[in-house]
């Protein structure tokens, strides 16, 4: 049986922070996910636990991890890990060598 997590106070989910990032009505997001547009609002606000695999497959559907679903807000300025994130791999290959070249300007 699955064990249902739920944050503890003060923390937050961005579940509906993430999915208005990624322009998905509740609807559309349920339908990826395989559960109705109400589980998607009780997760949302909080009213119900999520389990590992919820987690999981909702940040499949909205491309991210599951640690950012329940870090961050995506509509805030990011930090650098957060744009490291959101990378394409092109993008972070970019950027390392990028970084790796100005230590070895700065070293």
């Amino acid at each position: 049986m699955s064990k249902h997590v739920r944050p503890p106070k003060p923390s937050r989910i961005y579940f509906k922070q993430w999915r208005l990032w990624r322009g998905l009505a509740q609807q559309r997001l349920a339908d990826r996910i395989g559960t109705s547009k109400a589980n998607v609002s009780r997760h949302e606000t909080g009213r119900q636990g999520y389990t590992r695999g919820y987690l999981e497959a909702l940040a499949a559907a909205l491309g991210t991890s599951p640690a950012a679903l329940i870090t961050y807000d995506p509509s805030t300025p990011k930090p650098i890990l957060i744009l490291w994130e959101l990378a394409k791999p092109r993008q972070r290959k970019e950027a390392y060598r990028m970084l790796q070249g100005e230590r070895r300007i700065a070293g």
